[in-house]
Formats: C-alpha cells, sequence, structure tokens
C-alpha cells in the first residue's frame, strides 16, 4: 500500500501544472463528462499528454539495484471506457458557450 501511494505521489508531481492541449488550429481543447453531482453535461479542460517517464527509471534503477542487466519491459498504460450514462451528449460547442456565459 505505501508502494502504490508511492506511485501516486510520483505520477502527480511529474504531471501537475500539466498545459490546456490545442487544435492543430491552435484552439484550445475540452472534453465533455456528465457529471452526477449536476446531473448535466459539463466541459472541462483537456489537458496535455501525462509524462510516464519516471517508470523507465524506477524500473531501470530496480534491476540495477539487483545486479541485473536485463532490458526494460515495456511499459503499458490502461485505457479507460468511455463515460456511460443513456443520455446523448450536447455538443461541445454549446456546453462551451454555456460555461463561459456562466463565468462572465
Amino acid at each position: 500500500m505505501v508502494g502504490r501511494t508511492q506511485l501516486a505521489a510520483l505520477d502527480h508531481n511529474m504531471n501537475v501544472g500539466r498545459k490546456q492541449a490545442t487544435t492543430k488550429s491552435r484552439k484550445l481543447r475540452y472534453r465533455t463528462e456528465y457529471t452526477k453531482q449536476k446531473g448535466s453535461w459539463v466541459e472541462k479542460n483537456y489537458e496535455k499528454k501525462k509524462k510516464y517517464s519516471f517508470r523507465e527509471d524506477l524500473v531501470q534503477a530496480a534491476l540495477n539495484a539487483a545486479g541485473s542487466d536485463a532490458d526494460l519491459p515495456n511499459v503499458h498504460c490502461v485505457e479507460l471506457p468511455p463515460n456511460l450514462t443513456g443520455e446523448a451528449a450536447p455538443s461541445k460547442e454549446d456546453i462551451v458557450q454555456r460555461m463561459q456565459s456562466r463565468m462572465k
């Protein structure tokens, strides 16, 4: 359990402060999400991809500490399924416009 907490802390520290991703035309990217708390669709910032380079460093350090010269294993990230609400999402433009008009 301590190891998981330490890995979570390393992952967080490596990826904190990521900037919002942009499209090829340099528009900010958003993702739609259904929240149970509000009971509606909301728009959230789409951040740039996370960095996982610290994992390779950890595995290499563990192999070196064990006295092994084996190659690094291939690290895979888990893809999570989309949100299943049973309700169709409105267009991103509508949600972004609603969010921006609320912020004024």
